[in-house]
Formats: structure tokens, sequence, C-alpha cells
């Protein structure tokens, strides 16, 4: 009897949240920047005091996210998150784009941090380059790209580009694979 409740009670806690954590696969992983990719920007990678993660969250419309996230503190702080949102549809992801976009701003404008839209040329369907300030201070950089049903976004902390134009050369590769898992998707 205890198993059967324990089987329904996490039935139904599955259905509350409408989604599961999971590992993520090999060939998704290619499509997520790491710290690892910004090595010929002077960005050293993980040691023994640095935090890095993956996982993917599935949900029961067969969307779903990947998320990394990467944190050094000393010598050398840096602060790299990702988020391919993987929409059902390009409408799905305009909207999931434009409240993430909405949502963000205002999640670092409480913690102090001003995103400065920067001047960037046409990216994707629909892009969005940020400057990350605090107290007038270039700090980082905010990056939202919609490509078709897919949303890419990345925060970073810790490095500063001279401009928009460096984010291409980074994210082309990056948003290739993401191209193929869309693509895959459709087809099913």
């Amino acid at each position: 009897m205890t198993r059967r409740a324990t089987g329904v009670g996490g039935l139904v806690a599955l259905l509350l949240c409408g989604c599961w954590v999971a590992d993520v696969p090999e060939g998704d992983r290619l499509a997520v920047l790491t710290v690892h990719d910004l090595a010929a920007y002077g960005v050293r990678g993980p040691d023994s005091s640095a935090r890095e993660s993956f996982k993917r969250i599935n949900n029961f419309d067969r969307s779903y996210s990947i998320e990394y996230e990467f944190q050094r503190e000393q010598p050398d702080p840096l602060y790299l998150a990702v988020t391919i949102d993987v929409e059902r549809n390009p409408q799905s992801a305009a909207t999931t784009m434009s409240t993430k976009r909405k949502a963000l701003i205002l999640t670092l404008r409480a913690g102090g941090l001003h995103a400065r839209k920067d001047e960037a040329p046409a990216y994707g369907d629909e892009a969005y380059f940020g400057t990350l300030l605090r107290n007038s201070q270039q700090i980082g950089h905010l990056v939202m790209v919609r490509r078709g049903a897919a949303v890419y976004t990345v925060a970073l902390v810790g490095l500063v580009f001279a401009s928009a134009d460096d984010w291409p050369p980074l994210l082309d590769p990056k948003l290739a694979v993401v191209d193929s898992l869309t693509a895959t998707r459709s087809r099913r």
C-alpha cells in the first residue's frame, strides 16, 4: 500500500509541475556556449574553485530547456549562464523571448545592475544584445537570440567585449547545432 501511495504521490507531483529534469545528451551539449569556448578571450577553464553544471528540463508539451551555469569566485571572478529554450513553434518562442527579456531586465535591476541595449547587426529572427552595467561600469553582457522555435540566452559577468560584433563568431556554431535540434523535432 505504501509503494502505491508513493508512486501516486510522485505522479501527482509530476503532473502539477508539468516538467522533469534529465541529463543533457552529449549532442545537445554541443549547442551550449561554455567557459571553454571563451579561452580565446583569455578566460581560463574550470578549476577546483569553479562550479559548472548542465541540466535539461523537459515539459509535457514537448518543449524543453537546456541550462548551463559556470561560476568562479576568485582569483578571476566569472559567471556564465546559458539557457536554450526549445519551444513547440516559432510563435511560442517569440512569446518566451519577450517575456524572458522583460523578466531578466527587471531581475537585474533588482540586483543593482542595468542592461544597456547595444547597437547590433540583425541576427536570427530576433535578437537583443545588452551590456551589463553596475554604477556605470561595464561588467558583462546579456544576449538573447531567437531563431525559429528556439531562444538562446547568455548572461556573462566578468568579461566585456568591445562590441556586439564579437558575439556571432561565438554563437554561430552553437546556433547551427540548435537549428539541427529544432529540425529533428519538427520531423517527429
